[in-house]
């Protein structure tokens, strides 16, 4: 797991984001695992006009752009503290490479808990 994660600034990331789908999921990492992974959100929930999502971050990893967010949680406070669970947004292509992505998120969020401890 050796690529790198770059986070997009918000002020060029809805480019990103656009034409996006549903690719994977993350499982075990919290809203305070994906700050310490990747700093503070992209998106923020005045930022996204459905209700359906309240923080978000898009990333760049093995030139594809991510996009990581919550879905329909409906509670925001629930979305900051207990949610464990975030969707994996991008354009259609690799599965395998979507697939290696929310695995690097994964394993990154694993070894920085271990470096914690």
């Amino acid at each position: 797991m050796t690529s790198e994660f770059r986070k997009i600034p918000q002020i060029f990331a809805l480019k990103y984001i656009q034409g996006t789908c549903l690719r994977d999921r993350v499982y075990g990492v919290t809203y305070k695992d994906l700050v310490r992974l990747f700093g503070p959100p992209s998106f923020y929930p005045q930022d996204y006009n459905d209700e359906k999502s309240y923080y978000g971050w898009v990333v760049l990893w093995e030139d594809k752009y991510y996009h990581i967010y919550d879905w329909k949680t409906y509670d925001e406070d629930y979305t900051l503290t207990e949610l464990d669970v975030w969707n994996i947004g991008a354009k259609r292509g690799d599965a395998l490479q979507d697939l290696g992505f929310a695995r690097a998120v994964l394993h990154n969020v694993n070894r920085m808990k271990l470096e914690v401890a």
